[in-house]
C-alpha cells in the first residue's frame, strides 16, 4: 500500500532541499503541475511506503491538511 501527502511547494524551496526532506522520510516525489495555477507554486505529490514515514514528514514539514505550501526547511 502507498500513502501519499500532495502539496504545494513554495517557489523558493530548491530541489536540494527537497530531496532532503524526501531523504530524511523515506519519500519519493513526484511532480503533479509544475505551475500551479496562474503560475503559481508547484504542485506535489510525495510518497511513502508507510503510514509512519508519511506521519513523520508531515509532522516535521507540514500539517494534516491535504493541501498546504511548505517552506524550506
Amino acid at each position: 500500500m502507498m500513502f501519499s501527502y500532495d502539496c504545494d511547494v513554495a517557489y523558493d524551496c530548491s530541489i536540494e532541499v527537497i530531496a532532503k526532506m524526501c531523504e530524511d522520510t523515506n519519500a519519493t516525489m513526484r511532480v503533479i503541475e509544475a505551475n500551479g495555477p496562474a503560475g503559481g507554486n508547484p504542485h506535489l505529490s510525495f510518497e511513502f511506503n508507510n503510514a509512519d514515514d508519511k506521519y513523520a514528514f508531515i509532522e516535521r514539514f507540514g500539517s494534516n491538511c491535504k493541501h498546504r505550501t511548505l517552506l524550506s526547511a
